[in-house]
């Protein structure tokens, strides 16, 4: 999986989110935990090394 970190700071502990931060230094948007949680889970079930399509 090319996910370096879930960033969680002042803002998105606010707004109850969570930003991933991509290895290749892309950022996805804030989004609920859950979401966070559900997408990694369907790039580990689909075996898959990219959590994005490559630039």
């Amino acid at each position: 999986m090319r996910m370096s970190v879930g960033v969680v700071g002042a803002r998105e502990a606010a707004d109850d989110t969570v930003a991933l931060r991509l290895r290749d230094g892309r950022s996805l948007d804030p989004m609920p935990a859950d979401d966070a949680v559900r997408l990694i889970g369907a790039v580990v079930a689909a075996r898959s090394a990219e959590l994005l399509p490559a630039r």
